[in-house]
């Protein structure tokens, strides 16, 4: 479900004008985020919580799939509904990628797809550079919170709360 960006201007200290769901691009928007949530964002999930091996491949194969689009999307264009908008799509697609080689890989068993790490993936690692190159982005990623939350928060998959030691994603793309 889609909603007004232009509502929260009135809060932000900073960037009041940015539109995350232009009018223009908010059917694109709409469809990129369906397959990106249900190939991607919520597909990690599937991968860590599969209760079957037949669930598991089955995930795995769906996320590859969503990883393989969006890089073919991110090929032709510098964000995913628009060469010079960045917008909600962006956001939803972003958050998964950059939890995706420190948390997902290891927790989730995601490591058929190892994003910065590999190199089946060229274009989603440029699309992670440029959203960390904003600082308003980079300011939230802080990998930390990020891996002691994920590893410490399911017991059934990390009964000790052990949080691996790397790799170090946000270092990699700077």
């Amino acid at each position: 479900m889609l909603y007004d960006s232009s509502l929260f201007g009135k809060f932000a200290t900073k960037n009041q004008e940015l539109q995350l769901l232009p009018s223009a691009l908010t059917q694109n928007i709409e469809e990129i985020n369906e397959w990106v949530y249900t190939q991607i964002n919520n597909g990690v999930y599937k991968c860590g919580f599969a209760k079957t091996q037949q669930a598991y491949e089955t995930a795995a194969h769906h996320l590859q799939a969503g990883l393989e689009r969006a890089n073919n999307l991110l090929s032709k264009s510098k964000f995913l509904c628009s060469q010079e908008h960045l917008t909600e799509a962006d956001i939803r697609l972003f958050v998964t990628l950059i939890r995706h080689d420190e948390v997902y890989c290891v927790y989730f068993k995601t490591n058929h797809t190892r994003i910065v790490g590999g190199n089946k993936f060229p274009h989603l690692v440029r699309y992670m550079r440029d959203m960390v190159a904003i600082e308003e982005v980079r300011k939230t990623c802080i990998m930390s919170h990020i891996k002691v939350h994920y590893y410490t928060s399911h017991p059934t998959l990390n009964a000790y709360g052990i949080i691996p030691v790397g790799p170090d994603v946000m270092r990699s793309l700077m």
